[in-house]
């Protein structure tokens, strides 16, 4: 049975993502943009491994100054600094990064479009990573696509610093999806629920917010295509 709840829970927080990921490889029927999100797919499934061994660092620095052995303030560094700071560095950078190697006359959508694909990959493969854990917090995860929706944010203000040439909405945007990544984290952490269990309530509204977001993704998609703030391409 806890198999048949692990594969179910694997399958219906996937279905999100690979209906996102279809919705945005169709908006151009040309196929460089397609081979652009396949490859951007591909990217987005190495970035999990490549999170890995960046939480692998931040945990020497952790086990280096005892930070583990401080309690709450610990769990905060391991959940916020350790896990969600580094898995977004990495998908971020590795996005910047595809889009600064593959030549291609990007608009704002096409950005947007790519780097989800990026996040909806490492979704993809955190996923597989997390085959031993309860089956109630994959499917909570899956289905509200919380990486998905983190790096739509980032991607979103990463186009509009591209179109207007100001950073600072990159910054924010980044920051708040690191935060909410981190505090849904913190919220599941066996330090804080024992000091009361009704912190569970953050991370579930966390969730919560993230599914609603993940319904406001589908509805951006075809309004953003008819766009031409979104679809034009970025001139520099």
């Amino acid at each position: 049975m806890t198999i048949l709840l692990i594969v179910a829970g694997i399958l219906l927080s996937s279905v999100p993502v690979v209906l996102a990921y279809i919705r945005f490889r169709n908006l151009k029927d040309e196929a460089a943009y397609k081979d652009l999100m396949t490859k951007a797919m591909i990217v987005g499934l190495l970035s999990c491994p490549a999170g890995f061994l960046l939480s692998g660092v931040f945990a020497i620095i952790e086990r280096v100054f005892h930070i583990n052995e401080m309690g709450l303030l610990g769990a905060a560094y391991h959940k916020i600094i350790l896990l969600a700071l580094a898995e977004e560095i990495v998908k971020t950078f590795l996005f910047i990064r595809f889009t600064k190697k593959h030549s291609y006359p990007y608009s704002w959508l096409d950005l947007i479009a790519i780097g989800t694909t990026v996040a909806i990959g490492f979704e993809i493969g955190e996923s597989m990573v997390m085959l031993g854990s309860e089956p109630i917090v994959m499917l909570l995860r899956g289905i509200s696509a919380m990486h998905m929706c983190f790096g739509f944010v980032i991607v979103w203000g990463y186009g509009k610093y591209q179109k207007t040439g100001k950073i600072l909405p990159f910054v924010l945007c980044f920051l708040l999806s690191w935060l909410w990544h981190g505090l849904y984290d913190f919220g599941l952490s066996e330090e804080l629920l024992a000091l009361n269990d009704n912190f569970a309530a953050l991370s579930i509204s966390l969730a919560v917010i993230s599914f609603a977001y993940m319904i406001y993704i589908f509805i951006f998609i075809p309004k953003a295509a008819k766009k031409e703030v979104y679809t034009t391409p970025i001139v520099k």
